[in-house]
Parts: structure tokens; sequence; C-alpha cells
């Protein structure tokens, strides 16, 4: 009677130690899912680069004109807050209307084309989205699932880029007459960075791409952060 107890004892305590072992399995299943999980989005967020979209609209009173090989003179934005960004910003205009195969020159007396500029960025926009889930984990000292909330906020603040052209005719420029622009161009961006030290690169070799186009639609381009787009111009055919 004795042994049979004890046997029976011993079987008890055999199942329970399976059971302790089975939620022991699960538990450390879990977690190296878990670990899994963290690792595989580790390495998916460290080969993502952050993009840049961008979107020109230009406009014409007709076809669009042959402008490649034409001299340009850049006017100074006498409106720049800031002088020395401004020069910066006057550059790489030049840079970017030689790479596209136009003739930046220094006096306005030597161009056929007069090209003018503004640019900007706002205050921002804040956006605070909520998200809700739930999911089961496991207890360890009921041995049981149990169904858990998570709630979680993000906070994301999208700044407005912007970046407008003039193209005029020199030689219809009067003192006596305001000029009318041959071609005007938007180029706008939204996005979380307010560098727009480094973001108007992206606005200007999009306004460049579409320089004298009349594109009858709002164009848009995409650009990777780590780029410098400015040496991807190709020269205009």
């Amino acid at each position: 009677m004795s042994m049979q107890f004890s046997q029976n004892l011993l079987a008890r305590e055999m199942a329970k130690g399976s059971v302790r072992s089975s939620y022991c399995f699960v538990a450390r299943s879990l977690y190296r899912a878990l670990v899994l999980d963290i690792c595989l989005v580790g390495l998916l967020t460290a080969g993502c680069t952050a993009l840049v979209n961008v979107s020109v609209n230009g406009y014409t009173r007709g076809e669009p004109a042959l402008l490649s090989g034409k001299h340009v003179f850049i006017a100074k934005n006498e409106k720049a807050s800031n002088p020395l960004l401004d020069e910066e910003v006057r550059s790489k205009l030049k840079r970017a209307l030689t790479m596209k195969g136009f003739i930046a020159v220094d006096s306005p007396g030597e161009a056929a084309l007069r090209l003018e500029y503004d640019y900007g960025v706002d205050q921002g926009r804040t956006f605070t989205e909520v998200t809700s889930s739930q999911d089961y984990q496991l207890n360890v000292f009921s041995g049981q699932f149990e169904s858990v909330s998570h709630t979680s906020s993000d906070t994301t603040t999208v700044f407005t880029r912007k970046l407008f052209l003039r193209l005029y005719d020199s030689h219809g420029v009067t003192v006596s007459q305001p000029p009318t622009p041959v071609w005007v161009g938007e180029v706008t961006s939204r996005g979380s960075s307010s560098d727009l030290r480094r973001v108007i690169d992206f606005l200007i070799v999009a306004g460049v791409e579409h320089l004298g186009q009349n594109t009858g639609r709002e164009m848009r381009r995409r650009y990777t952060f780590d780029e410098d787009p400015i040496s991807s111009l190709a020269p205009q055919q």
C-alpha cells in the first residue's frame, strides 16, 4: 500500500514537473522569438534611408522653350534674411544649372535669361497618433496566457519647405514696365527636417529638372537624404 502511494505521488510530481517544463519551454520559445523579432527590426531599420519627397509645378504661357545652352544670370535674392545662407543657395543654383547644361554668368548683360528665386520653411505642424493593441502574454505564476492591452503615442512635426523660381527673358526686361516671367516654378517638400540648408539641395534639383517646362500638373520626385542630388543632374536634351 505504501509502495503504491509512493508510485502515485511520484507520478503526480513527474506530471507537475512535465507541466512546469512545458511552461518553461513555451516561455523560452516566446523569449527567443521576441529576441529574433528585435534583431530583425534592428537590421531592417539600420538599412533604411530617409526619403525626401518633392513636388514641382511648372507654368508657361504656351509650349516649353528650348533653354539648354543659354546664358542665365541668377539675380541676388534681395529679400533674404540671411545673406550668407543666400550665397550658398545661389551657388548651388549655379552649380545645378551648369550640371544641367546651362551657362551661368555673373553679368545680366551677358545673359539671355534672368532667374530669380525665393525660399523658406514654415514653423511646422505637430501631429500625435495614438494606437491601441492587444496580445497574449504568459503569466509565469499562474501558467496561463492572459490578454494584455497596450497603448502608445507617436508625435511627429512636419515642416513645409518651399522654393520659388521665376525665369525672365532678359531682352524683355525694362525699367518702365514690370517684367513678366516666361516660366514660374513652384517647388514644395514636406518632411520632419526643418534644416532648409540641407533640404534646399533637393528643391533646387527638382526645380532645375523642370526648368522652362509647363508640367501641366504636379510632378513628384523622390530622393534619398544621404545623396548629393546636384551631382546626379544630367544635361538637358
